[in-house]
């Protein structure tokens, strides 16, 4: 056996080894609702959102858009993640389409500086005016926001019910009909880039979920071919060498 024969039966030994230990792709996935156990923190109104911080949460749109919620006493915690460097949004309880929703829209200036909007849709498209400027009030009572590779978090909180017209109530628990938008800029009045409507559910606290998920393997059968061939190659090459003798 000559020297080239040799080094090609190591290369073959060391390529079998690493052939079955071969690379595994792995894949997972979430989707739809959440229910935790009921937590006696309330969520931290700072544009981060923990995980676990809010007992309840829903992801849409293939995670394009994520809504978090939480009830304490007479006020919901909620928040938005978007995928977008624009405006999110939600809102609360429309009658068809946008008309009469109450709705909410955030974004983060390039100077980290947060800005959100009460507004109420006057119509099935819009347009959803702030609510100041239709005589009612803002009644956030409190909001932050980040921008986070790519996406727009914003958590706010209001009172369930605020006595102002242009604020639908929002109920202690049951299901509640919600829409949802993302914009690709800072100014809520230009066209969102994505919408969608969800149903969720208001209130509850014992551990549940509503989600699929899943996971796959696939282990690489690339290099047991290749190896194979060589191996063949190896072995052809030392039975010539050996009747050459």
């Amino acid at each position: 056996m000559n020297f080239i024969q040799k080094r090609l039966l190591i290369f073959v030994a060391l390529l079998t080894i690493f052939s079955f230990i071969g690379p595994i792709e792995t894949s997972f996935s979430v989707n739809e609702i959440t229910i935790r156990n009921q937590k006696t923190l309330t969520p931290n109104i700072d544009g981060i959102i923990g995980t676990d911080e809010y007992i309840s949460e829903i992801s849409l749109s293939g995670g394009d858009y994520k809504l978090y919620w939480q009830i304490e006493g007479d006020t919901i915690f909620l928040g938005m993640v978007g995928k977008t460097t624009g405006w999110v949004a939600i809102g609360f309880d429309p009658t068809l389409a946008m008309q009469d929703a109450d709705m909410i829209f955030g974004w983060v200036l390039s100077n980290s500086s947060v800005i959100i909007i009460d507004a109420f849709s006057t119509g099935p498209n819009g347009p959803h005016p702030a609510d100041t400027d239709l005589g009612g009030n803002s009644d956030i009572s409190a909001y932050n926001g980040t921008e986070e590779s790519g996406n727009t978090i914003i958590e706010f909180s209001r009172l369930l019910t605020t006595g102002d017209q242009y604020d639908n109530d929002i109920p202690s628990s049951g299901t509640y009909n919600i829409i949802w938008a993302l914009g690709n800029t800072d100014d809520f009045g230009l066209k969102h880039i994505q919408r969608g409507s969800a149903t969720i559910n208001l209130g509850e606290t014992e551990e549940s979920t509503k989600t699929e998920s899943s996971s796959s393997q696939s282990e690489s059968t690339t290099g047991f071919a290749l190896t194979t061939i060589l191996f063949f190659i190896s072995m052809l090459l030392i039975l010539r060498k050996t009747n050459d003798y």
